[in-house]
């Protein structure tokens, strides 16, 4: 019985044992066999294949850069800049706008001479005419010209100096160091007198020159210190008033925005016939029986009577022929000093009366450029 056991014990083993074998043999040979990897590439499917590109491929190149600009073309000077260079030059003005600019690096070491406005600096006449004496003292004493005169800059600009940037270091100067000099209404012989030492930095040894002054003497300077302003390439011709002018200031955009119309004009004419400005200053009061006049606009000279009318252009030629002598001589000159040209000069005219400009234009019609 114990060995009928251990038979049936040892086929139930053996058959476990086959059927294991079998389940082996068929899962082997039911199974599909792997590709090689080439075939196997080749039986992907082409979205996956598409990523895997996607993946592996290298970004973009950026854009190239745009070409550069081309350098910026200062436009060619108008005529009348022309003008303006033949006779200012641009030698002192290049070589004071690079001195200044060297001295102005440290204000507490800086020798500078300041030129105050103030209320008592009269108008703008005065104001500029004791500004351009001041500039050009600055320039023959090596010192950088400094402007304290806030409202300037509604108005004008500086283009090739800087004339505030020391202020503030400046104001802070120990009284030692400082001068003060105050020319209103002084008087111009002795003022230039004054001035004609062999040194001018005898006058003022101070490092800081505070001036106010509405008295001009450019070229009593000139010809005083001529061996100084020779060294500094200054001339009584480069350097008269309206060059010293035309190199400090500039009017802005703005103040010019109104005049284009006349700047257009002038610049027309002046290519056509010798121009020449003339300021005629009649007084506070032009005139005392038409005083009236000056205050008045078009529309309210348009609603005076026939009569009124006529009795203020009488009143208005009267002042023109009280003041005609200024403009026959500016107007002479000119033709003179332009015997060749093919047309007679041009008027710009300025004046503090509206009435004395209508009488001109009345008189000269065409020949003045702003009636």
């Amino acid at each position: 019985m114990a060995s009928l056991r251990q038979l049936k014990l040892t086929l139930a083993l053996l058959a476990l044992a086959q059927l294991g074998w079998l389940v082996y043999v068929i899962s082997r040979t039911s199974a599909k066999p792997e590709p090689p990897p080439a075939v196997a590439a080749a039986r992907t499917p082409v979205k996956r294949a598409t990523q895997v590109a996607a993946a592996h491929t290298p970004p973009p190149l950026p854009p190239p850069p745009p070409p550069p600009l081309p350098p910026a073309v200062d436009p060619p000077p108008s005529a009348l800049e022309q003008r303006v260079l033949g006779v200012c030059g641009t030698a002192w003005q290049t070589a004071y706008s690079s001195a200044h600019a060297a001295w102005s690096k440290d204000g507490r070491t800086a020798r500078a001479l300041v030129f105050e406005v103030r209320g008592t600096s009269g108008g703008l006449a005065d104001r500029l005419t004791g500004m351009m004496t001041a500039l050009l003292l600055a320039i023959l004493t090596d010192r950088a010209f400094q402007l304290d005169w806030p409202e300037h800059t509604t108005a004008l600009r500086t283009p090739h100096i800087d004339v505030t940037g020391l202020l503030p270091a400046l104001g802070r100067a120990p009284p030692a160091e400082v001068r003060r000099v105050t020319w209103i209404n002084g008087d111009r012989l002795k003022l230039a007198e004054l001035t004609s030492t062999d040194e001018l930095d005898r006058l003022w040894p101070e490092r800081v020159v505070r001036m106010q002054s509405n008295r001009g003497f450019t070229q009593a300077l000139l010809a005083h210190h001529a061996a100084a302003a020779a060294r500094r390439q200054l001339s009584p011709n480069s350097t008269q008033f309206g060059c010293l002018l035309n190199f400090l200031l500039a009017p802005t955009p703005a103040t010019l925005s109104p005049y284009a119309a006349l700047v257009a004009r002038l610049a027309d004419a002046a290519n056509q016939a010798p121009v020449v400005g003339v300021h005629v200053r009649t007084g506070d009061r032009a005139f005392d029986g038409a005083a009236r006049l000056q205050a008045q606009g078009a529309e309210e000279r348009a609603e005076a009577g026939a009569e009124e009318r006529a009795e203020l252009e009488r009143a208005e030629n009267t002042l023109y022929e009280s003041h005609r002598f200024i403009i026959d001589f500016a107007l002479a000159r000119t033709a003179a000093h332009s015997p060749h040209s093919p047309h007679p000069p041009r008027l710009l005219l300025l004046s503090d009366s509206a009435a004395f400009r209508r009488a001109a234009a009345r008189q000269l019609g065409e020949v003045v450029l702003n009636p």
